[in-house]
């Protein structure tokens, strides 16, 4: 990566040639001047160290998730983590069933894409009304939202608990699609007689402060199993029940139907993917012990924070071009991982893949930028994808690579600013782009839900430790135009 340095240099030094040519200023050496301390122009390339990383514990931060993680895993780099679920249901607006309705069965329906961890080992699921608080949905939830606020537990709403636990890899129940020839798995639960008469008994659905007002909604846990994690995506609650109609009056005839009706979880009502991480602190205390590595885990578990000491940036580099006006022109930060693509086949029972795109942050941006849904900007927040690159030995590593050059130069001029240090955090996101015709653009960033632990290269390392690439110059005020 060090080769680069002077790759940027002589494309910045001919940028700055060319500019200084269309200059208003008719000195015929004025190209030649520019090379030279002390006179027009300076360019100079530095390697800023003195960074601190460290690990540190993600603060719960409220965001929306578009799919759920559900279930518990224990393994290495990652301690031990179980999500779960607190979901609202939709109200069916002005539904009404038909006079002579009776119930059949209520059930619950998962449907998931895929899993964390072993996918071979049962994984059993609890469900529980809510009858606590109501979640509103004007509110906002962190990830550490307190189950008890919410949910009693005092009886399960599962009906034959005992015939069913989940194994991820071999679902019993599934849909076959055409356009992808494959199956996509769900779960389907019983529920308990009395939730369904309670549920098959709601009729107000004028509204849907009236119908949360009579069922507030679903906790959904795991009760067994400590090696699988579900990413669901949909959740829903079908109601059958049959209904009896006058088929001939003469001959006093009834015809019996059954139907269907679907509640919905979705995005017009409140759901909350719930995270704990039950030893977080033991695991903290473990990966802090190695000095040379830092982890980044998810969703919500441990992040990288890094100190940037930027006032001895401001003055080291004001110091090079001395009372010239200072511009940074490149300011690379690469975070080397150590657990990439090229290991992945190698981490046998591991599951620690790294995050395909990361968010260098500052820290005092981070709760505000999901709670509002901002975007990135390069004055405070930058996302980099998981980058193979070559090394002296021809061998691909993976990186993240951050130009921090608009930040730091905000930095360098901003003299109301008198921090030594600044803080920013490096955590995993899923980033979404919305393409149009002629570009494409990100249109949401949003917290990482799937279970990822990145292994990096930390600022202690004594291989290869965290520091920032700079280029940058000094202009004479003379030819600023």
């Amino acid at each position: 990566m060090k080769k680069l340095t002077n790759i940027w240099i002589f494309a910045i030094l001919c940028w700055l040639l060319t500019g200084i040519s269309s200059c208003k200023d008719d000195t015929p050496s004025a190209g030649a001047s520019a090379l030279k301390d002390g006179e027009n122009v300076v360019v100079k390339a530095d390697t800023l160290r003195n960074i601190h990383s460290a690990i540190v514990k993600a603060t719960p931060i409220v965001f929306t998730p578009d799919s759920f993680l559900l279930g518990e895993c224990s393994r290495p780099h990652l301690g031990t983590i179980k999500a779960d679920i607190l979901a609202q249901f939709a109200c069916p607006n002005n539904w009404t069933y038909p006079d002579s309705s009776v119930l059949d069965s209520v059930r619950l329906i998962l449907f998931y894409r895929s899993w964390h961890g072993d996918g071979n080992t049962p994984l059993g699921i609890t469900i529980y009304e809510m009858d606590g608080e109501t979640l509103n949905y004007d509110s906002t939830y962190a990830s550490d939202v307190p189950v008890e606020r919410f949910c009693s537990m005092d009886e399960s709403l599962r009906a034959n608990v005992k015939d069913r636990l989940v194994v991820a890899s071999q679902p019993v129940d599934s849909i076959y699609y055409d356009a992808s020839a494959s199956y996509l798995p769900y779960l389907q639960f019983r529920m308990t007689d009395r939730f369904a008469q309670k549920l098959f008994s709601i009729r107000d659905f004028s509204s849907q402060e009236a119908f949360s007002n009579l069922f507030k909604g679903l906790y959904i846990t795991s009760n067994y199993g400590g090696s699988t994690a579900l990413y669901v995506f949909d959740i829903s609650l079908e109601i059958c029940y049959h209904y009896t109609v006058l088929a001939d009056a003469a001959t006093n005839t009834y015809e019996t139907f059954k139907d269907t009706k679907y509640l919905y979880a979705n995005n017009e009502v409140r759901q909350v993917n719930r995270y704990e991480y039950i030893d977080h602190d033991a695991l903290l205390s473990t990966l802090q012990a190695d000095t040379n590595v830092n982890y980044v885990i998810s969703p919500a578990g441990l992040y990288t924070q890094l100190n940037i000491p930027i006032k001895q940036i401001r003055e080291r580099i004001q110091a090079g071009v001395g009372n010239k006006r200072p511009y940074i022109n490149l300011a690379n930060l690469t975070i080397n991982v150590l657990n990439g693509e090229s290991e992945k086949n190698n981490m046998q029972d591991d599951w620690s893949t790294p995050a395909e795109t990361m968010m260098l942050i500052k820290q005092d941006s981070l709760a505000n930028f999901f709670r509002y849904g901002k975007l990135p900007d390069d004055t405070y927040a930058m996302y980099s994808q998981l980058i193979p690159t070559l090394n002296d030995s021809d061998k691909y590593e993976y990186i993240y690579s951050f130009d921090m050059s608009t930040l730091l130069m905000m930095e360098q001029r901003d003299t109301t600013n008198v921090s030594d240090t600044l803080k920013m955090v490096l955590l995993p996101v899923h980033v979404e782009m919305t393409n149009s015709t002629s570009s494409s653009y990100v249109s949401a960033v949003k917290l990482e839900q799937t279970v990822t632990a990145t292994k990096i290269r930390s600022s202690q390392n004594t291989k290869q430790p965290i520091d920032i690439e700079v280029v940058y110059s000094g202009f004479s005020d003379i030819i600023v135009k």
